[in-house]
């Protein structure tokens, strides 16, 4: 387990700890699986909700770039 770390940029005094929780290798790993059986599950099936998520997606990264 890792020991909690002081909050950058806080302007609490140092003895208040951050309690963010980083992500696992394992947690990594599971997530990856999930997505790549998604995929393959849609490809398998030919439901076609990969591509109209690519598409919201690159929408979306549009609408992100446009309001930076």
């Amino acid at each position: 387990m890792r020991r909690a770390r002081p909050c950058p940029g806080d302007l609490a005094p140092r003895a208040v700890l951050c309690h963010i929780a980083a992500m696992s290798n394992a947690i990594a790993l599971v997530l990856g699986l999930v997505l790549i059986a998604a995929i393959w599950a849609d490809l398998h099936f030919g439901t076609g909700a990969t591509l109209f998520l690519a598409r919201e997606l690159n929408d979306l990264l549009r609408w992100l770039a446009f309001w930076r």
